[in-house]
């Protein structure tokens, strides 16, 4: 019998610590996808720049105050009104697990930088809502 429970608390423990590494591992996961999307919007950014050198036509679309985010073709896309957000084009599974946006604060005083956020859902705790920043701030 006691054999049994030892055996039992073993196997208990074993389990306990596998789906909290578990857990970590997924929660890790996501994130890193996260600030890939992320990444790759600053990318998009400097592409854009090189682009145009004057910045003419690369103020007038990219920035601006209005939240948005760039396609893999460098065209901006304006954020849904609801969530203040883009719902990101490389969604293989088509639930919008992962919203991105782009703002770029260039008001009198502001730091003349591009703040992109990534916001998606946990997946191991439901109704919890994750998110990051990046900031980017073209060359002069």
């Amino acid at each position: 019998m006691l054999s049994t429970t030892l055996i039992m608390v073993v196997l208990g423990g074993g389990y306990s610590l596998s789906a909290h590494s578990l857990g970590n591992a997924l929660r890790a996961s996501q994130r890193s996808h996260a600030l890939a999307l992320a990444q790759s919007q600053v990318e998009f950014i400097k592409a854009a720049a090189i682009a145009d050198p004057l910045r003419v036509n690369f103020a007038n679309t990219y920035q601006t105050a209005t939240t948005y985010c760039i396609d893999p073709n460098g065209q901006r896309v304006d954020a849904d009104q609801s969530s203040g957000l883009c719902n990101p084009y490389d969604d293989p599974g088509g639930d919008n697990f992962y919203k991105i946006g782009v703002k770029y604060d260039g008001v009198p005083g502001g730091s003349g930088a591009f703040t992109i956020t990534a916001q998606w859902q946990n997946g191991s705790e439901a109704g919890i809502i994750n998110s990051l920043q990046l900031n980017y701030r073209l060359p002069s």
